[in-house]
């Protein structure tokens, strides 16, 4: 299937309460929330949920045929796709999601990003895409404390893919928040003491921060354990 639904169901007092996301299969960060349902009646609740899933689908052709042009290098065509999308479900992150993605390509303003993004969470406040994108603008911005907001939202709905937690730390620390970054990549490394890569960023944002001490011990693990610190003549020197 190109795309799936899950969610829970509870009673309630006042009835059956659905609450569902339609995924799509090929990019599970990629979701669509959808309204809510408390009925009494499960038949009924369930088929309310069931007109909810039809209405969102409404924008999957389009956000299709969007991913399809950015994919064959035709930005414009995308935006097009994906401005459609968003015309036949306005509380679209899927659809948004592609338009962002394809305005990112043109080298749109951060004010318009932001004002994508914006929407998208105003649906799903953990909407990956969206914090990604807002991050990245506010960096370009130069609004240290929103990017870093918007960064540490992120890797709270994501804290198992240590690639994206790596990213997420350079970018505050390569953006004025190494402070913020301190943290998120004391928490990293140490469940994963043995991640060289982890260990080499916590030595960095340690670093910049001037915290001198735990900069020392953590340079020590890398110097005895290392191979690439031990050749990094930069590194030996600070």
């Amino acid at each position: 299937a190109d795309e799936y639904l899950m969610g829970t169901v509870d009673r309630t007092p006042a009835g059956f309460r659905v609450r569902a996301r339609l995924i799509l299969a090929r990019d599970v960060r990629m979701q669509q929330p959808l309204p809510e349902m408390v009925d009494p009646d499960p038949d009924r609740a369930a088929a309310r949920i069931a007109t909810a899933v039809t209405e969102a689908r409404r924008q999957l052709a389009p956000q299709r045929r969007c991913e399809n042009n950015l994919r064959d290098g035709r930005p414009k065509e995308a935006i097009a796709a994906a401005t459609e999308g968003v015309g036949v479900y306005r509380p679209s992150p899927l659809a948004r999601g592609c338009l962002l993605a394809a305005q990112l390509v043109v080298g749109t303003s951060a004010d318009s990003v932001l004002s994508i993004a914006g929407a998208m969470l105003r649906v799903d406040s953990a909407s990956f895409y969206a914090l990604q994108g807002a991050a990245e603008a506010y960096d370009a911005l130069k609004d240290k404390e929103r990017a870093a907001a918007m960064w540490t939202r992120l890797h709270g709905i994501d804290t198992v893919d240590v690639e994206l937690s790596e990213r997420i730390v350079a970018a505050l620390l390569y953006n004025g928040n190494s402070k913020k970054a301190e943290p998120l990549i004391e928490r990293m490394s140490d469940a994963a003491p043995d991640h060289l890569g982890l260990m080499r960023l916590r030595w960095q944002v340690l670093f910049a921060n001037k915290s001198w001490k735990e900069a020392t011990r953590v340079g020590a693990i890398l110097l005895a354990t290392d191979s690439v610190s031990m050749k990094d003549s930069t590194f030996l020197l600070r």
